[in-house]
């Protein structure tokens, strides 16, 4: 299911210097079925040295839900001289998962930057390059393990660096 958004922006020009601010405002879903079947789910599991062992269960539902969420952005646009312009930009993204969800989905919120050159040649040759950071955490912590060793609580993050380039020319 698909819940709407709303978008507000804005952007100021003076003189070199370009700014944007955009704001979203996601609204909640109410909770809902996302998976579910009435057949049941066949398990095997096999030990070493053992015959596998297949066995039925009943496949519990999935449930899904959203909470509100606001997000956010600021970008730069500055003209260096003619031939090169500095882009750069912050942004969060906060997790639409609700709390109330049971388990399956981890609620990871998002904070990231992007900055960047870019140029344009009198002769038709243009490019840019960028590199863009953003980080995660999620709210809740995991536990891993198997049936012989005892669960560890894991505290996961997720850290992404991007290097884009681009060239072109026009004909």
């Amino acid at each position: 299911r698909k819940t709407f958004k709303t978008t507000l922006g804005i952007g100021v020009r003076f003189w070199k210097i370009e700014l944007e601010g955009d704001i979203r405002w996601y609204p909640a879903s109410a909770t809902y079925t996302l998976l579910a079947t009435s057949m049941p789910i066949q398990i095997t599991t096999q030990l070493p040295g053992q015959a596998p062992v297949v066995t039925e269960e009943q496949f519990t539902s999935i449930s899904f839900a959203t909470r509100r969420v606001w997000s956010g952005s600021v970008g730069l646009r500055l003209r260096l001289s003619e031939l090169f312009t500095f882009h750069g930009g912050f942004y969060v993204d906060p997790s639409p998962v609700s709390g109330a969800v049971n388990g399956v989905f981890q609620k990871a919120d998002f904070a990231g930057f992007r900055g960047g050159v870019s140029f344009t040649a009198p002769q038709g040759v243009s490019g840019s390059i960028s590199l863009g950071y953003e980080r995660g955490t999620p709210e809740t912590t995991l536990a891993v393990g198997g049936l012989t060793v005892t669960p560890l609580p894991v505290q996961l993050s997720f850290t992404t660096f991007n290097l884009s380039f681009a060239i072109g020319y026009k004909f």
